[in-house]
């Protein structure tokens, strides 16, 4: 099945829901990618959307309410929200375009290493404990006799 016919029944199933804007041509890219994806029919995403949009009380489809309908999407279909975020941004990627684009996974955050405590003392317990450090170091004064 062609890519642009399946946009065409996107666009089609949402009219039938009552989605009187038209989609914008990268939301609907995403939605045929996310109908691949998950294994959804047109008018099964419509049918979806207009449960998230009536939950949601969101008005339109459009770049900003994606993102919510699409781990609505995930979570309905049983997938993580994150692989159906990867899996409609790479399907939807210009094709022309395909050698100039790098793909960049993970969190950002490096792993946490053992030891340390995991929880900052309280500036009362800091003074307690530099009192007490300065005690153990403090030299004894010049004229102290020492044994």
């Amino acid at each position: 099945m062609s890519s642009s016919s399946l946009k065409q029944r996107i666009s089609s199933a949402f009219r039938d829901v009552g989605h009187d804007r038209p989609l914008p041509a990268s939301v609907l890219s995403h939605l045929a990618a996310l109908s691949a994806s998950l294994r959804q029919s047109p008018t099964q995403l419509a049918d979806a959307w207009e449960a998230h949009s009536l939950n949601k009380n969101v008005e339109a489809l459009d770049d900003a309410s994606l993102g919510g309908y699409r781990n609505a999407l995930a979570k309905n279909a049983g997938v993580d929200a994150k692989a159906a975020a990867t899996a409609s941004t790479a399907a939807s990627v210009d094709k022309k375009n395909l050698e100039n684009v790098a793909v960049i996974s993970g969190t950002g955050l490096g792993k946490r290493r053992p030891g340390g405590s995991s929880v900052t003392p309280s500036p009362m317990a800091k003074r307690a404990n530099n009192a007490v450090v300065a005690a153990s170091t403090a030299t004894p004064a010049a004229g102290a006799a020492v044994n």
